[in-house]
């Protein structure tokens, strides 16, 4: 399945919690580092020029442009941007995953370029979607939809690109979640470790043949755990 996700303006819990990990030897959490390498997710804010093509964030191609279209600087200062990547880090922080703010080069990794505007200037994020996810996967964020004091939603809008572009999350309609875009009667986002329902402004089926989507535990599953030293 491959379609694009629009997101229209309109802490997490820790390694191997108490439904997740069992006890270690010293009867705290086991909590088992995954074998490869870290999943990398690089924050653009220097703009970027994509062309039509596979999702490939090493040669900028993607299918959510119809042509070669060129993507501007993010539009706000040093102390918005050191806001929304450490609310980034943060966000990901339970899962095995390196944030850099320099382009890796030719290995796998998601990026996500913040950047002005969009065609249709009510867009405030897009990306492609796939059951699977992309391993060199792109999402773009337009920061011209957000004050430069809202680093916090502008990041959780991140989050949840990340989500759909890299692990083949859905929206959850659940405003606790990362993936959601329900936002009345929560203090805070998280990845939710329990099944949810799928939906955006109101419940509907989740797609890739899900019954529910627990978003935690897709994360866990794709990226693995981080292991504090």
């Amino acid at each position: 399945m491959r379609v694009v996700l629009i997101a229209l303006l309109a802490s997490a819990a820790a390694c191997g919690d108490d439904d997740g990990g069992g006890a270690g030897e010293d009867g705290g959490t086991d909590c088992t580092p995954p074998a490869g390498e870290a999943g990398i997710v690089y924050l653009n804010r220097d703009g970027a020029t994509y062309t039509r093509g596979p999702e490939s964030s090493v040669d900028n191609t993607t299918t959510v442009v119809e042509a070669e279209t060129t993507f501007e600087p993010h539009p706000y200062a040093d102390g918005n941007w050191n806001a929304i990547v450490r609310c980034f880090r943060d966000g990901v922080s339970p899962f095995h995953i390196d944030v850099v703010e320099e382009d890796p080069g030719a290995v796998d990794h998601t990026e996500i370029v913040f950047t002005t505007t969009w065609s249709d200037p009510g867009v405030a994020s897009i990306s492609a979607f796939g059951c699977a996810g992309y391993p060199r996967g792109s999402a773009f964020i337009f920061g011209d939809l957000f004050d430069e004091t809202a680093a916090q939603p502008e990041c959780e809008l991140a989050l949840q690109q990340f989500g759909v572009v890299a692990a083949g999350l859905d929206h959850s309609f659940e405003c606790r979640d990362y993936m959601s875009y329900l936002r009345s009667g929560c203090d805070g986002k998280e990845w939710v470790d329990e099944p949810l329902p799928c939906g955006e402004l109101q419940e509907r089926d989740c797609m890739c043949d899900r019954a529910a989507q627990n978003s935690y535990q897709i994360m866990l599953d794709k990226f693995g755990p981080h292991c504090a030293e």
